[in-house]
């Protein structure tokens, strides 16, 4: 509180699209819930990203720490090469290149 007032805190969602079957394929949902202050299992659905697709969503904070495990990010690439194989994104402009680049960087620097 600050003067009396209660003071209203801000959370950036990142939401990510991935393969339900490759994330879940090790685990339940439940390892991925516990393993974060917040993780949600959204029920958006990528116009072109087929059935096997899952929406989660997670503090901005803890997207590196999601992409850091195994199933994560396998699920991950598995999606968007299955997308990539498709053809041009109708979403293109809300992508962040400088992102995926920094993400995909293999030269072992802290993120």
């Amino acid at each position: 509180m600050i003067d009396g007032e209660e003071q209203v805190t801000m959370q950036l969602i990142v939401a990510v699209f991935l393969a339900k079957s490759v994330l879940f394929r090790n685990h339940l949902a439940e390892y991925f819930t516990d393993k974060f202050e917040f993780l949600a299992f959204g029920n958006t659905l990528y116009p072109t990203g087929g059935q096997d697709q899952q929406e989660v969503l997670l503090y901005a904070e803890d997207f590196f720490t999601f992409f850091d495990d195994p199933d994560a990010y396998e699920a991950i690439r598995t999606f968007n090469l299955r997308l990539m194989r498709k053809g041009a994104c109708n979403n293109s402009r809300y992508h962040c290149f400088d992102l995926a680049d920094e993400m995909l960087r293999t030269d072992n620097m802290k993120r």
